[in-house]
């Protein structure tokens, strides 16, 4: 983090092991950070605790095609050396070439192994990077926000990143505000922070194995404008993220919404099992399944063209601190930022 007051650079790195196990049409499930044999034996041990106290669930179905193997191509496009060499010095050296006194700028990165290893099954591993930038330039209130994320660091465009930011700066500020029927625009990166809540509370296959959510009440659903397409595609470098899911099934496109009707839930092998369905190749850790890639599909309309429609309502640049409140419909409370 790059500001005028303080800058400040970390580096964390962790090990994740999780155990799941089958015994007896049980399942269980444990974790640890392991580094010996005899960490790993413990977790296993108490993975088969849990599946012996855990309920019945029928016998996993593996989907078509789940075997296939990733093209080396593939895999190779997902890592980028330069981030994985990127050091924080280093890191803070560029931010501040572009940073000035009422600048602040904010990048993460990050270099991911993800390795699944099952009985009876191929092996799947994949390394990964990823790196993000916050903007936020000028004189407070009335910054200009922006941000955004790549697979590599030539992809992240810094420099326009940056000019993005200030040309969202306030030139002036009003305390007046509009009409409640005013038309709002959401900015990406607001309503990337509104996607990523809905793909997770709605689409949930834990939530729907439990029965609650749109998805397994139909009490909770709301009609959705016909103009709204979800999906969730998993096989663009835009996604960032992995090709196979945390049960080693291979992921797939999948429409979540079209033409404004809710498809169904997304699930791992057990979840799929416990309503008789297929996995969708969405496990998350043997925890839940959800979407991971989300996209909406893009309109005929480019923002600026968004905003000449919209005259006299608002532009929302980023929506933070956002949680779900109980009810239908999906309430949610949030604070929107750089509101223009």
């Amino acid at each position: 983090t790059e500001r005028a007051r303080s800058r400040r650079a970390e580096v964390q790195a962790s090990r994740i092991v999780v155990v799941r196990v089958r015994e007896g049409r049980r399942t269980g499930l444990a974790r640890c950070a392991a580094s010996d044999v005899g960490e790993l034996q413990a977790t296993l041990r108490q993975a088969l605790a849990v599946a012996r106290a855990a309920s019945i669930s029928p016998d996993w179905e593996w989907p078509r095609g789940s075997e296939e193997p990733v093209p080396p191509a593939a895999l190779a496009e997902m890592h980028d050396a330069e981030i994985a060499a990127l050091a924080p010095a280093a890191a803070l050296q560029r931010l501040q070439a572009h940073a000035d006194k009422r600048s602040t700028l904010r990048c993460s990165w990050s270099e991911l192994d993800l390795v699944i290893a099952a009985t009876g099954r191929p092996t799947r591993a994949a390394s990964t990077t990823e790196i993000s930038l916050e903007a936020r330039t000028g004189r407070r209130p009335g910054s200009g926000f922006a941000a955004a994320s790549s697979r590599t660091l030539q992809g992240l465009a810094i420099e326009a990143l940056i000019a993005r930011a200030q040309s969202l700066q306030a030139s002036e500020i009003s305390e007046s505000v509009p009409e409640q029927e005013a038309p709002a625009v959401l900015a990406a990166e607001a309503a990337v922070a509104l996607l990523e809540l809905v793909a997770r509370e709605v689409f949930s296959g834990r939530r729907f194995v439990a029965g609650q959510g749109p998805l397994a009440d139909p009490a909770e659903r709301r009609s959705l404008s016909a103009v709204v397409r979800l999906v969730d595609e998993p096989r663009e470098a835009i996604a960032l993220g992995f090709p196979f899911d945390y049960d080693g099934v291979l992921k797939r496109r999948r429409e979540l919404v079209h033409d404004g009707e809710l498809a169904g839930p997304v699930l791992d092998l057990e979840l799929a099992a416990r309503c008789g369905r297929l996995s969708t190749g969405h496990g998350v850790a043997g925890e839940d399944a959800t979407p991971g890639h989300p996209q909406w599909l893009a309109g005929e309309e480019a923002e600026a063209d968004l905003l000449r429609r919209s005259a006299g309502g608002l532009r929302i640049g980023s929506i933070e601190n956002l949680r779900c409140l109980p009810g239908p419909g999906l309430p949610f409370r949030g604070v929107a930022r750089s509101v223009r």
